[in-house]
C-alpha cells in the first residue's frame, strides 16, 4: 500500500489528535443502559486498529501501555512508522482533567520521525495539531445508546471475539454503533462506526509485551520543532509486512514501513 507522503503527514495529525482527545476525554462507553467495557489497563498492555475514512483512507494506529508510575500510566501513541509518537501519563481509564498536575508540569510528549523527544504542553499540542481533527474515532460520545445483545466478530486473522453490541438511533436511523469486549486491553473497543462513514477496527492486541518508542532523554519544548516540513516531492511510505527492518525502515505496532525516496530524473 503506498500513500502520498503530503497525505499521511494530515492523517498522522488527524489520528493523534483523535486519540489524545479521546484518552482526556473518556475510554469507557457510556449509554443510557449504563455500562462500561470492564478493560483492565495493565503495563505492558496494546492494541492496534485501523481506521478506514469514508473517501477510502486506510491507516493504522497503536496504543501501547509502556509503564505505570504511581496511580499513573504512560501510554504511548504511535501511527506511520514512528513519523509520529506521543506518550501522555494519566489514571487508569484515561479520564483526566486539564488542570491536573502532570499536564502542567509538561508529561506530554511528542516525537517526531527521527527527531528527540520533546515535552509539549496540552494547548500547544492541540494547535501543532489544529485543522487535522473533524472526526473522532476514538472519543465515545455522551449519547443515549441501546444494548442490542452479544455478538461474535472476527479480527482480519481470523480471531474471534465476544463483543457486546450498542446502538445510537434517532429517529428510526442508526446514526452510531460499537462493539466492545473486556478483552481488549485499554478502550476495550473491537469494532466502531460513525455516523458519516468512517470506521474502526481492531487488528490485534495483546495483554503483555508492548515495545517502548520513547527511550531518550526528552528535550524542553521548542516551539519551532514541529513546523510542518515540506517532503521530497513523489515521497511515499510503502507497508511491508512479514520481514525484519533494514536501515531505511521502521516498525511500529506490529507493521513494518520503508520511506521510499523519489528517483532522480538521471536515475530514471
Amino acid at each position: 500500500m503506498n500513500i502520498p507522503t503530503r497525505q499521511l503527514m494530515k492523517l498522522i495529525t488527524l489520528l493523534l489528535t483523535m486519540i489524545f482527545l479521546a484518552l482526556l476525554n473518556s475510554s469507557t462507553c457510556k449509554r443510557g443502559d449504563t455500562y462500561t467495557t470492564g478493560s483492565k489497563w495493565r503495563d505492558g498492555a496494546w492494541t492496534r486498529y485501523r481506521i478506514t475514512y469514508p473517501d477510502g483512507k486506510i491507516e493504522d494506529v497503536s496504543l501501547s501501555i509502556t509503564g505505570k508510575e504511581g496511580s499513573n500510566y504512560e501510554v504511548e501513541i504511535s501511527t506511520l512508522g514512528r513519523r509520529y509518537v506521543i506518550s501522555i501519563k494519566t489514571p487508569e481509564g484515561g479520564i483526566i482533567e486539564r488542570n491536573e498536575p502532570f499536564i502542567g508540569q509538561g508529561q506530554v510528549i511528542l516525537k517526531k520521525g527521527g527527531k528527540q523527544a520533546m515535552y509539549v504542553p496540552v494547548v500547544r499540542l492541540e494547535e501543532i495539531f489544529e485543522g487535522y481533527a473533524p472526526y473522532n474515532a476514538f472519543e465515545i460520545p455522551e449519547l443515549s445508546m441501546k444494548g442490542y445483545g452479544r455478538e461474535m466478530l472476527s479480527l482480519p486473522d481470523g480471531t474471534e471475539i465476544e463483543t457486546e453490541h450498542f446502538k445510537h438511533i434517532s429517529k428510526g436511523k442508526t446514526l452510531e454503533e460499537i462493539w466492545v469486549s473486556p478483552k481488549v486491553p485499554i478502550l476495550g473497543i473491537v469494532k466502531r462506526t460513525l455516523k458519516d462513514g468512517t470506521s474502526i477496527m481492531l487488528v490485534d492486541y495483546g495483554g503483555k509485551g508492548a515495545m517502548k518508542l520513547i527511550e531518550e532523554e526528552v528535550l524542553p519544548y521548542d516551539p519551532t520543532a514541529f513546523e510542518e516540513e515540506k517532503p521530497p516531492e513523489g515521497e511515499t511510505t510503502e507497508v511491508i509486512e512479514g520481514k525484519e527492518p533494514e536501515e531505511s525502515e521502521v516498525i511500529s505496532g506490529g507493521m513494518l514501513y520503508k520511506i521510499i525516496k523519489p528517483k532522480l530524473e538521471e536515475e530514471k
